[in-house]
């Protein structure tokens, strides 16, 4: 076994364990009642980072004052932070986030194009916790339009997938083999490669046991990442293999070591 396969296997039993136990946190929460909320540091974490987030994106209102808020802010966990959360957990860290944002905005005399409102998502690619913000348009306006002069009101919510499952098949060489698979958005991936146990199976030596990955982001997007494979992952005819993860589409080929596979929406 080469060093590149031994430590694609590593990532790939964790990456199972992570799986394993997104099961068992389902269970649970459904068996027993819970108080696994994240530590009040991590809590405090967010809150700051919330706080930079505004700070950060602040912009000149209609009449040139620098006091216009994004008012949509989305809170993207790590699959290990949102394990640790039940979703009552998630919806008091939405509202209590809300609430932060709120009083800063409020304390600061800054303006907002509607009310306060905090989401708290998972991102499975991130490797740390992160916020993302947006402006609201205001009414028959766009986002650059004149700030509404209402005060802000918090409202929290747990972000949930935006669609069902979607059916995609991927073509093998020659239009064989065909692979039909369900991804659900933020949902476990498929995982491709050459040891038993793999979604998509490839018994190919240019593909390495646990070779790559092919998810659905919690918005739909369509994203390959490979596993430190020992011959790459690479894209239509693109030669230079993946580093992280990236973007693809219904009628890309993605090459998994020297075997393409055709993307195709069902």
């Amino acid at each position: 076994m080469g060093e590149g396969d031994e430590g694609a296997l590593e990532r790939a039993e964790g990456f199972f364990k992570k799986v394993l136990g997104r099961i068992g946190a389902s269970v649970d929460e459904k068996l027993a009642p819970t108080d696994a909320r994240l530590p009040a540091h991590e809590v405090g974490a967010l809150a700051a980072a919330i706080e930079a987030t505004i700070e950060a994106k602040i912009r000149p209102d209609s009449r040139g004052v620098r006091r216009l808020s994004p008012d949509h802010f989305e809170v993207l966990l790590t699959y290990e932070h949102n394990a640790k959360l039940s979703e009552a957990d998630r919806g008091q860290l939405a509202r209590e986030l809300a609430a932060t944002a709120y009083e800063y905005i409020v304390n600061h005399r800054y303006e907002t194009l509607a009310r306060v409102y905090v989401e708290v998502g998972c991102d499975i690619f991130s490797r740390g916790t992160h916020v993302e913000a947006s402006f609201s348009p205001a009414p028959g306006a766009t986002s650059e339009g004149a700030v509404r002069e209402v005060r802000p009101v918090a409202a929290g919510e747990v972000k949930a997938p935006k669609s069902a499952e979607s059916d995609f098949q991927l073509v093998g060489p020659g239009g064989k083999p065909v692979v039909r698979v369900q991804l659900q958005p933020g949902g476990d991936p498929l995982t491709v490669g050459r040891a038993a146990g793999n979604r998509l199976l490839i018994d190919h030596d240019s593909v390495s046991k646990f070779h790559a990955t092919v998810a659905l982001t919690r918005d739909n997007r369509l994203v390959v990442a490979d596993l430190d494979s020992t011959n790459g992952t690479f894209v239509n005819d693109e030669r230079t293999p993946l580093r992280g993860p990236r973007v693809v589409a219904p009628g890309d080929t993605i090459v998994f070591g020297e075997v393409p596979y055709e993307i195709q929406k069902l």
